[in-house]
């Protein structure tokens, strides 16, 4: 049985009132998920650890995509829910004593117009984006020399060991990259720049753990979902805050995998300005 919110949704979304109290009150949901996240990240960052503080960021995110699932408090407070029905399915609220008549609604029509057009112009421009950087790495990855020296091909294959990596991952050296990078689904591929040839065999060596750990992790298909979230929710600040936070929370991650193989914190800040 379909809710009555949900059938009454297009009208509750066009009424500015209702839509500026529902998104009122999404922002500051989500500003109190934000800041509750960050002072328990802060408060027990030593008992969670980076990995900890990566899951509680993950699961602000999910909390933050569940919004739309609960009902608007400010909508009901300013008199925009039925008191018979004061939680739906979905954010938008039902309406009540809201003027019908033909100029209003000439009126709301074209501004909900204008607004999904909005809307979805900044999406498909946020989900070209991606695509376009996506692609962009999948060049750089199919044009990269596979070719390594003896060398190198041991300490990737040793690291490997170490690490209990089984998983199939391609190691290619690109002239069109500056900085390392990992990717993939279900093939991976780590691409080094050029000048990693010349690094030494330490630096060498935490460069490929680190970005081993990101694929040990599964860290790249988890930015990809919640970079598809943050941009659904790209008129949300808030979803970007997050989004970063994750981003930050992924490479301390990494970062602590290298530092407990015995590298100091200072070599391995050289190394990474190096790099």
């Amino acid at each position: 049985m379909v809710s009555p919110a949900l059938l009454e949704a297009p009208s509750a979304l066009s009424h500015e009132v209702a839509f500026m109290a529902t998104s009122i009150d999404l922002l500051f949901k989500s500003l109190i998920i934000v800041l509750i996240t960050n002072l328990i990240a802060r408060r027990f960052v030593n008992n969670l650890g980076n990995t900890g503080v990566y899951a509680l960021w993950l699961t602000a995110f999910a909390c933050m995509l569940m919004l739309p699932m609960f009902s608007s408090n400010v909508a009901y407070t300013v008199g925009f829910v039925s008191p018979a029905e004061p939680f739906s399915l979905i954010t938008i609220p039902l309406l009540r004593n809201i003027s019908t008549d033909t100029g209003t609604l000439l009126f709301t029509a074209i501004w909900l117009r204008a607004f999904i057009f909005v809307y979805f112009s900044v999406l498909l421009f946020l989900v070209a984006r991606l695509y376009l950087s996506i692609k962009r790495v999948n060049d750089i990855a199919v044009a990269a020399d596979y070719q390594l020296s003896r060398y190198m091909q041991k300490l990737i294959n040793r690291l490997c060991t170490e690490l209990s990596i089984d998983k199939p991952i391609q190691f290619g050296i690109s002239e069109l990259v500056e900085t390392p990078f990992s990717a993939g689904f279900k093939d991976y591929a780590i691409i080094l720049p050029k000048n990693a040839l010349d690094w030494d065999r330490k630096t060498l060596e935490n460069v490929i753990v680190h970005e081993l750990s990101h694929i040990q992790r599964g860290d790249f298909i988890a930015l990809l979902l919640c970079e598809l979230g943050t941009y659904v929710f790209w008129f949300n600040p808030f979803a970007w805050v997050i989004n970063t936070k994750i981003k930050n929370s992924a490479e301390y991650n990494c970062d602590d995998c290298v530092l407990s193989r015995g590298t100091s914190s200072c070599r391995y800040a050289q190394d990474c300005v190096e790099a």
